[in-house]
């Protein structure tokens, strides 16, 4: 083979490389047009997202969809919508409602908004909801001194019970109804990162630290979320998969908290960087990036990304950032990679 085809294969291969483990550029949209302050917390297979918009009447949850923002109403004064699943639904929380100040978890769905109740308490909110219709969330107990961890489904309220400890909280789910969250064990001496799996409670570990917070949780059961270090100085973002948990780092900083995973292990999240400013992220290939490097140019001028909470598997992003000095709501969407100039 020729000199020259062989350098044009060995071009070739190292530019499919670089392809392939080059991070995608975002073309931001603005979801916040609707009030003064916003921010997006779940997207869904379709692009659908929901979170919550600062109106006159006070904060309301919103859904966008099909290009367009729509505020839902609530029973009470105001709400946030956390998670919504691929047929639409939409769970989060109301307060100011019939209950008084105590807020109250919620399913919407068809134009109908659904009061969860809760395990006893005066109070509930609702984290995340599956394609199955199973909603996580947490509500106080009877007294209200302390508050589990729940999954509703078929109309019924159930306790996940705890580590041993008093409180717990479950903050997301998969298809196949395993949830995640944390939980005190016995002597509340340690918050506990949870998978809850065929009726089990299951501890995931720590990064060395006394606090673990899982946040998000793939089809294949791998977690994401965020563990303090030996010292409790210091925040780290985790991957968890097959009972081992692995640090993923930060930006530079001493914090990081991973939100969402999707199908593809892509991980969004916050962390700070070595100058302390909260910064949105994304992890791919074993890298972790600042949001606001892989933007299209032009199209976020003005705006700091500071959280990013949900990403689904066509890779769309949504979260908060900063926009002429307020909150605001944004959603990512993945370019199509450019292809590299013939020479």
């Amino acid at each position: 083979m020729k000199l020259k085809h062989l350098l044009f294969l060995a071009a070739w291969w190292l530019a499919g490389v670089h392809a392939a483990i080059a991070a995608p550029t975002f073309w931001l949209s603005d979801l916040g047009t609707a009030g003064t302050a916003s921010a997006a917390l779940a997207i869904n297979e379709s692009g659908q997202a929901t979170g919550w918009v600062q109106t006159a009447d006070g904060e309301q949850p919103f859904v966008f969809a099909h290009g367009s923002v729509h505020l839902l109403k609530t029973p009470g004064t105001r709400g946030v919508g956390t998670g919504l699943n691929d047929a639409g639904q939409v769970v989060g929380f109301y307060a100011g409602g019939p209950h008084g100040e105590a807020t109250r978890a919620f399913v919407y769905g068809h134009g109908t908004m659904v009061d969860l109740g809760t395990l006893g308490g005066s109070s509930s909110a609702a984290s995340a909801i599956n394609n199955l219709g199973i909603t996580v969330g947490t509500a106080y107990v009877r007294g209200d001194a302390d508050y589990h961890a729940f999954a509703h489904a078929g109309g019924r309220m159930v306790d996940l019970g705890t580590l041993g400890g008093r409180k717990s909280v479950a903050t997301g789910l998969n298809n196949l109804g395993q949830i995640v969250g944390y939980a005190t064990v016995r002597g509340e001496t340690r918050a506990a990162g949870f998978i809850y799996s065929g009726r089990r409670m299951i501890d995931l570990g720590t990064l060395g630290g006394n606090y673990v917070d899982p946040r998000g949780i793939n089809e294949a059961g791998v977690i994401t979320g965020g563990s303090t270090l030996a010292g409790e100085t210091e925040q780290h973002a985790f991957i968890w998969a097959h009972g081992v948990m692995t640090d993923i780092g930060t930006l530079g900083g001493n914090f990081a908290h991973g939100y969402a995973i999707n199908n593809f292990g892509q991980i969004v999240g916050r962390s700070n960087t070595a100058r302390l400013e909260d910064r949105a992220f994304y992890y791919e290939n074993g890298r972790m990036f600042d949001l606001n490097t892989l933007l299209e140019r032009g199209a976020a001028a003005g705006w700091t990304l500071l959280e990013a909470f949900d990403i689904n598997d066509a890779g769309q992003i949504v979260g908060v950032g900063i926009h002429r000095g307020q909150p605001r709501a944004f959603l990512l969407t993945p370019l199509p990679p450019r292809s590299p100039l013939p020479r």
